[in-house]
């Protein structure tokens, strides 16, 4: 009768922690799932940083034709104004 009360407890200790093990791992189709999400947000992390990266090279490729116009534009002055000043 003791044996049998010992072995009674031990298997409900037992289902108690497997219970308890259960609600605090996740399962493992639950992991895999997760795993997939974070790969499948990485990937998309990837794709943008792309795009970005490819945007900030055209802004600057930009930014530098822009300088260069701004340039031409003060020499263009520069000319138009000593040419005003030559003719008056």
């Amino acid at each position: 009768m003791v044996l049998d009360d010992q072995h009674k407890q031990a298997c409900d200790e037992l289902e108690e922690k497997r219970t308890t093990l259960k609600t605090i791992r996740p399962t493992t189709a639950k992991m895999r799932k997760d795993q997939h999400r974070i790969k499948q947000l990485e990937n998309q992390l990837d794709k943008s940083n792309v795009i970005f990266n490819d945007l900030q090279a055209q802004n600057k490729n930009l930014r530098q034709e822009i300088d260069v116009w701004r340039k031409q534009q003060r020499n263009q002055n520069r000319v138009n104004q000593g040419l005003t000043a030559e003719i008056t």
